[in-house]
């Protein structure tokens, strides 16, 4: 592609259904998850009901919030399979 002067971004334009089209056309703005999506809780919410939180957003994270809102820190989920 680099020998012919064939650019990602003409890769985008010319593909713009393959996965590599779309992920280079995409902004941030669009991979953002808002409001009840997430899952928010406060540094003294139990783990338990951490967990609870990250199951009901289906997202696999919580965000860890002060008072003002103010991101203190994320957990996420990892799923352990063993083949």
């Amino acid at each position: 592609m680099q020998a012919r002067g064939f650019t990602s971004e003409d890769f985008a334009k010319f593909h713009p259904g393959g996965q590599l089209g779309r992920n280079l056309r995409m902004k941030v703005a669009d991979a953002f998850h808002i409001g009840r999506e997430v899952a928010w809780v406060q540094p003294s919410t139990s783990l338990k009901e951490v967990m609870i939180a990250m199951t009901q957003s289906a997202l696999g994270a919580a965000l860890i919030v002060d008072k003002d809102s103010r991101l203190l820190g994320l957990i996420t989920m990892a799923i352990y399979a063993e083949h």
